[in-house]
């Protein structure tokens, strides 16, 4: 668990405070979570002690959030022909999800060079270039359990440049079981500038020194 400490200049007679906490379940299901509070004043002294604690208890249901990031390398513009590498990070807090699944769409403006292999996951390119989607699927979590922002690998995905504009690369994680609480954080996208490589000609003469007449 954690603690939790908040400050206040003062209260005026027969006011109140309120105070929110929010926080990541990292334990199974049907395990009960008791949150506990306490409050003391410097000055002047508290003339009844009793009611300066309080706690309450939630039963925790069956869910697993599960979240996934996206980066890109280079950053920064890039050129047509040049390579570009998309990384990919899974996750999830709660418990061990089950039938993962995640999908990667390529811009238009880019081209998988290769499929990935990562370990744990297995992965497959399909579509035309231009309209290309890697999907990758694994069974579980690996045997990880319950717990708080646990990895479920690091994802590779080499691509290279092929038309100028921006392009952006989007990626989407879903799971069977069990319910996922927060679907918001189960999408991520990234925007790589792409333009064509400028050729500088320089076209000079020479003749013979000194100048023949």
């Amino acid at each position: 668990g954690s603690v939790a400490t908040c400050t206040s200049d003062g209260l005026a007679v027969g006011t109140g405070e309120d105070f929110a906490f929010t926080g990541v379940v990292g334990v199974g299901a049907n395990s009960t979570i008791v949150a506990t509070g306490a409050i003391s004043a410097a000055t002047p002294g508290d003339a009844i002690e009793v009611n300066n604690d309080t706690s309450t208890s939630l039963t925790v249901d069956p869910g697993s959030d599960v979240m996934i990031g996206l980066s890109r390398s280079p950053g920064g513009t890039v050129l047509v022909g040049e390579d570009v590498l998309f990384t990919v990070t899974p996750s999830y807090s709660g418990e061990e999800p089950s039938d993962l699944s995640f999908t990667f769409d390529v811009p238009p403006g880019l081209e998988v060079v290769e499929t990935p292999t990562p370990a744990g996951w297995s992965c497959s390119v399909t579509g035309a270039v231009g309209a290309q989607t890697v999907t990758c699927t694994r069974p579980d979590g690996g045997g990880a359990g319950t717990g708080v922002d646990v990895p479920l690998g690091t994802i590779e995905i080499e691509t290279v440049a092929i038309a100028e504009g921006d392009q952006t690369a989007s990626v989407t994680i879903s799971s069977t079981t069990p319910d996922d609480p927060n679907l918001g954080n189960n999408t991520a996208s990234v925007t790589v500038p792409v333009e064509a490589p400028e050729v500088d000609l320089d076209v000079r003469k020479r003749g013979p020194n000194p100048n023949v007449a």
